[in-house]
C-alpha cells in the first residue's frame, strides 16, 4: 500500500509519545530518594489486621519494613535474579513484601490468595521461585515443596545487612505476571526494571499526580494495573489508599469508600465503573478516573465525564506493561484510546508488517521501553510475539498485540477488537483455548467450546458416551480446581452437537443462544415476592424463566449482575442486601424472597432460627416444632445436617445465644436464659406439648426449659440429649478459666470445617487478653476455618457468647426432676463419662440411652448426623419407640 512522505511523517508523529530523559534508578531508587525527602509524609493508608479500623503508614515505616523484608530474603539466601512468590492478603505488609522483594535484587511473582490452589501452584513451580514470602494467616495456602518465609515471624529488631553491592541493570526483571494461556495453562510476562520505571514515570506526566494527591488501590495483584496504582503514589509523594477485597467487589461498600477516602483518583475497569453506577454511585467531583483493560462504552464515557474531575481512557497490554496509551475521554468526539505514553511507539499494519493508512483498520503494534523482556520461559512464543525487522520499523523490537486498530484521519486511534480468540472478560484477559482445555479435561466430558455472550462466559459441551453423563455443576466445580473465578463459565450447555462448517470446523456463528438452567429441578414461583424477583432474573440474566430453587451464579449470574440485582431489589422494596448473600445458600429466589418478606432482617435475625417449617398432615393439622437449643458456642449451625435427615412434617426451630447477634446480651447462667428462651417458645406456640432437645450444652438448657415448663403446668412432648454431659459435679471440668475456654473454643470452631485446631490452654495463657484472642483468629484463618477478613466483632461475640454459657455450666447443679430424657451416647468418644453421662442422677422418669457412632464432635456431622436422626425419628413423628442403627 502506497503512502507519500508527508503521511508517513503523521504517522510517525501520531504514533510516537514523548521522549523526556529518564533516570537510570529503578522503583526501589526513587522510592527511597522520595522517602528521604518526605520521611513523615503518610504514604499508605489500608485496613490493619484483625479489622482494627485503618492504619497509616508514613514514608519511613513503608521503607523500614521494606528495607526489613529485603534484609530477611537476603538473610534466606534471595538475591539478583532469583523470583520470589508473594502470598499475601490486601494490606499494608503486601506493598512493603513487593517493594522488599525489589529491594532484595530479586523479582515478584504475584499470587492472589483467592485463586485456586493448583493454579498458584503451577505459577510457583513455572517460575521457579526461590522461596514464598507469605504470612502464617495464610498457611492453608501455603504451597507444597516451597521454602516458606513467614512475614509473621521476620523479627523487627533484626539489624539489615548491608544492601546488595551488586548494582541492578535496567533490564534486570522486576516481576512476572501471569496472563491465561492458550495451551491450557496460564503464561508468564516478565517485566524489567526500565519497562516498569518508565511506566510510572510516564504516567506521572500524564496525570500530574503529586504529593497532594491520593489513589483508592481497588485491584487484585494478579492483574497487572494493580501495579500502577500501588507505586505511581510513591514515586510522586502522593498516598495509596489500598482498599480490601471485599469493598472492591461490591459496588454499594465501594461506593461509601470512594466518598469517605476522599481519594483524587482511582484506576479501574468498565466492569467496576459500571458496577458503581448500578449501585447508585453518582460520582465524585473531586476524582480523577482512570478507565482501562476493556472497551469503555460510550454510555459509560457520558455519565463518568459529566460527574469526575476528569476521565482518561488507557490502553496496554500486559506484555507492553499495563499501559501504553492514554487520553482524556470527550464524549461527544468518541472514544479512542489516547495517545502513546512517554517513550512509546504505535504502529497499525497490515499482514505484511507494512504501515496501513489512516482510516484503514490493521494490527496494533507497541515498540519501546514498556516491552517486557518476553514470555518467562517460552522462547517460541516469544518469538512469535515479540518481532524485530518489520518493513515499517526494520530495527525495532515490537510486540504484536492481536487488537484490531485504525487511525483516523486526525490522528486520533481508534480500537475495532480482537483479531485471534482472545477476549477481554469484565477487565481480565481470557484465552478461550485454555478454558477448553481445562474443560476438556473434566471427566464425561468429550468436546468442549468456550464463548462470550453478553458479558458472560458461556461453555458447550459434548457428553462423552462412555462415561456418566456430567452434570452442570460438577463441570463447574471442576474447572474451578485450576481457573480462576472469572474463567469458570457461568452458563453450561450440554449439546447433542456442535454445529461445523463445512470444513469440520466448529462454526462459532451458529453455537445456540445460552440458555441457562440448574442441576435443581424447576419449581415456578409460589407468590407475589418470588414472582417480582423471578421477573428481576429473567431481565438481568436474559433468561425466559427462572426456578425458585435456581442459585444465581448457576444459572449464569456474576459480581456486575449481582449489584444490579442488589440495586432492583433496592428499588422494589427499599431493602439494601449485601452482595455476599447471593454467594452464598440464600443465592435462590426462595431464600431472598424469604429475606425481603422479612424486610432484610434475616441477615440479623432474632435469638430464633427456623430451620425447616412445618409441613401439613392429611388432616389439615401440623405437629408442634422441634426446639433445639444452642450449644457451647451459641450458634446452631450444628443442626443443619441433623435436620436434613429428620422425618418430614414437623417444622424445626433452633435458639441460638442472644448474645451472638447482640453485644452485652449474653446470659450467664441457665436457669435465666430458660426463663427467657421459654418466652420465645410461647411466642410460636403458647402451650404444650413441647418438644425439646440439645446437643452437648445444648441438652442441659432442653433439660432446664422442661423443668421450669414443668413448674408452670406446660407438659413437654419429649426431650433429647444428644451426647450431652449431665450437669452434675464430677462432669464440671477441674480448671475452666478463660484460657480454658479460649482452647475449647478454638477447638469448636474447627469442627464444622472437618477440621482440627488445638491450641494448648497453657500457650493462650502466656499470650494473653486480645493477644490470645488475636491468636486463635489467625490459627484458624490459617486453617481455612475462617475467613481471612472474618468479622473480628463478631466472633469476640461469639467467643463472649461462649464464655457466658461456661460460666453458666459451671455455676448450674440443678436438682432432679420427674422427666423423661432420650440420651444419645457418642459412642466412639474417648473420655468415659459414665454409661448415661451423668443423667440418672437427675431424670427420675424413664431416662433411655442410645449409642449412636461418631465423637463428641462428629456426631452432628456427616455422616453421623443422618443415624443421630434416625434415633430421633420416632419421636419426632410421635410414635413411642426409639430407633438406632
Amino acid at each position: 500500500m502506497g503512502e507519500d512522505g508527508g503521511e508517513r511523517a503523521a504517522l510517525a508523529a501520531w504514533g510516537t509519545g514523548p521522549e523526556p530523559a529518564r533516570p537510570a534508578e529503578g522503583l526501589p531508587e526513587l522510592f527511597r530518594a522520595q522517602a528521604a525527602r518526605t520521611p513523615d509524609a503518610v504514604a499508605l493508608v489500608a485496613r490493619a489486621s484483625g479489622d482494627l479500623g485503618e492504619e497509616e503508614w508514613s514514608y519511613a515505616r513503608l521503607l523500614a519494613e521494606t528495607e526489613r523484608t529485603a534484609a530477611a530474603l537476603r538473610a534466606a539466601g534471595v538475591g539478583r535474579g532469583d523470583r520470589v512468590a508473594v502470598l499475601l492478603d490486601r494490606g499494608a505488609p503486601l506493598l512493603a513484601a513487593l517493594l522488599g522483594v525489589l529491594e532484595a535484587g530479586a523479582a515478584y511473582v504475584p499470587l492472589d490468595p483467592k485463586l485456586p490452589a493448583e493454579r498458584l501452584a503451577y505459577m510457583a513451580e513455572d517460575a521457579r521461585a526461590r522461596l514464598l514470602l507469605t504470612s502464617g494467616a495464610l498457611r492453608a495456602h501455603w504451597l507444597p515443596g516451597l521454602d516458606v518465609l513467614d512475614l509473621d515471624g521476620t523479627a523487627p529488631e533484626r539489624p539489615a545487612p548491608a544492601r546488595d553491592a551488586t548494582p541492578r541493570e535496567p533490564s534486570d526483571l522486576a516481576y512476572i505476571l501471569y496472563t491465561s494461556g492458550s495451551t491450557g495453562r496460564p503464561k508468564g510476562v516478565a517485566i524489567p526494571h526500565a519497562a516498569l520505571t518508565n511506566l510510572l514515570l510516564a504516567m506521572r506526566e500524564e496525570t500530574g499526580f503529586g504529593p497532594s494527591d491520593s489513589l483508592l488501590a481497588v485491584t487484585t495483584i494478579s492483574f497487572d494495573i494493580a501495579g500502577l496504582e500501588l507505586y505511581l503514589p510513591l514515586v510522586a509523594g502522593g498516598r495509596v489508599l489500598l482498599c480490601d477485597s471485599a469493598t472492591a467487589a461490591d459496588g454499594a461498600a465501594l461506593a461509601v469508600r470512594v466518598r469517605e477516602s476522599g481519594a483524587t483518583w482511582m484506576q479501574a475497569t468498565p466492569t467496576s465503573w459500571r458496577m458503581l453506577r448500578e449501585a447508585g454511585w453518582d460520582g465524585a467531583p473531586g476524582l480523577n478516573v482512570l478507565c482501562g483493560g476493556e472497551e469503555l462504552p460510550l454510555d459509560l464515557a457520558e455519565f463518568l465525564s459529566s460527574r469526575v474531575a476528569s476521565l482518561r481512557n488507557v490502553y496496554g497490554p500486559t506484555e507492553t506493561t499495563v499501559w501504553s496509551t492514554a487520553g482524556t475521554v470527550v464524549p461527544a468526539g468518541g472514544i479512542d484510546i489516547g495517545a502513546p505514553l512517554a517513550h512509546t511507539r504505535l504502529y497499525v499494519l497490515d499482514a505484511r508488517g507494512r504501515a496501513v493508512e489512516p482510516g484503514f483498520p490493521g494490527e496494533l503494534w507497541i515498540g519501546g521501553a514498556g516491552l517486557a523482556t518476553g514470555y518467562w520461559d517460552r522462547a517460541e512464543l516469544t518469538a512469535e510475539r515479540f518481532v524485530t525487522g518489520l518493513p515499517a520499523a526494520p530495527g525495532e523490537r515490537l510486540y504484536r498485540t492481536g487488537d484490531r486498530a485504525r487511525w483516523t484521519g486526525g490522528g486520533r486511534l481508534r480500537h475495532h477488537g480482537r483479531l485471534d480468540n482472545q477476549v477481554k472478560l469484565r477487565g481480565y484477559r481470557v484465552e478461550l483455548s485454555e478454558v477448553e482445555t481445562v474443560l476438556e479435561a473434566v471427566d464425561g466430558v468429550l468436546t468442549a467450546v468456550a464463548a462470550i455472550h453478553e458479558d458472560r462466559l458461556v461453555a458447550y459441551v459434548l457428553a462423552d458416551p462412555g462415561a456418566e453423563a456430567p452434570t452442570q455443576a460438577g463441570i463447574r466445580a471442576a474447572a474451578a480446581l485450576s481457573l480462576p473465578p472469572y474463567m469458570v463459565p457461568g452458563i453450561v450447555m450440554v449439546l447433542d452437537e456442535l454445529p461445523l462448517t463445512a470444513n469440520k470446523k466448529v462454526d462459532r456463528a451458529r453455537l445456540p443462544r445460552p440458555v441457562a438452567s440448574s442441576d435443581a429441578g424447576f419449581e415456578k414461583p409460589r407468590d407475589a415476592t418470588e414472582i417480582t424477583l423471578a421477573r428481576m432474573w429473567t431481565e438481568i440474566l436474559g433468561l425466559d424463566r427462572i426456578g425458585v430453587h435456581d442459585h444465581f451464579f448457576d444459572v449464569g449470574g456474576h459480581s456486575l449482575l449481582a449489584v444490579r440485582l442488589s440495586a432492583a431489589i433496592r428499588a422494589e422494596w427499599d431493602i439494601d442486601l449485601p452482595i455476599s448473600v447471593l454467594l452464598g445458600s440464600q443465592g435462590t429466589v426462595a431464600e431472598l424472597a424469604s429475606l425481603v418478606r422479612s424486610g432484610g432482617q434475616d441477615t440479623a435475625h432474632g435469638p430464633l432460627v427456623t430451620l425447616r417449617e412445618a409441613a401439613p398432615r392429611e388432616d389439615g393439622t401440623a405437629q408442634g416444632p422441634l426446639f433445639l437449643f444452642h450449644p457451647f458456642g451459641g450458634t446452631v449451625f450444628c443442626y443443619v445436617e441433623l435436620t436434613r435427615h429428620l422425618p418430614e412434617g414437623r417444622a424445626v426451630l433452633a435458639v441460638e445465644a442472644p448474645g451472638i447477634q447482640q453485644e452485652g446480651e449474653a446470659e450467664i447462667s441457665v436457669e435465666a436464659m430458660a426463663t427467657r428462651y421459654i418466652e420465645l417458645l410461647r411466642e410460636v406456640r403458647p402451650h404444650g406439648p413441647y418438644a425439646l432437645g440439645g446437643w452437648c450444652f445444648g441438652g442441659v438448657i432442653a433439660y432446664e426449659v422442661a423443668r421450669q415448663l414443668r413448674a408452670l403446668g406446660e407438659e413437654t412432648e419429649f426431650v433429647v440429649g444428644i451426647d450431652s454431659r449431665a450437669p452434675v459435679e464430677e462432669n464440671i471440668p477441674d480448671s475452666a478459666d478463660d484460657a480454658t475456654l479460649l482452647s475449647w473454643f478454638a477447638r469448636d470452631l474447627a469442627v464444622p470445617a472437618g477440621k482440627t485446631l488445638d491450641i494448648p490452654a497453657e500457650r493462650l495463657r502466656e499470650l494473653g487478653g486480645d493477644a490470645a484472642f488475636d491468636h486463635i483468629l489467625e490459627e484458624a484463618a490459617a486453617l481455612g476455618v475462617l475467613a481471612q477478613d472474618a468479622d473480628r466483632a463478631q466472633i469476640l461475640r461469639y467467643f463472649e457468647a461462649y464464655l457466658a454459657n461456661g460460666i453458666a455450666l459451671q455455676t448450674y447443679l440443678p436438682e432432679p426432676a420427674p422427666l423423661d430424657f432420650l440420651l444419645l451416647r457418642a459412642a466412639e468418644e474417648e473420655t468415659d463419662y459414665g454409661p448415661s453421662l451423668g443423667w440418672d442422677s437427675l431424670i427420675k422418669g424413664d431416662l433411655r440411652v442410645v449409642d449412636v457412632p461418631g465423637d463428641h464432635n462428629s456426631v452432628m456431622y456427616p455422616p453421623h448426623a443422618r443415624v443421630a436422626a434416625r434415633a430421633i425419628a420416632p419421636l419426632v413423628k410421635g410414635t413411642t419407640e426409639h430407633g438406632q442403627d
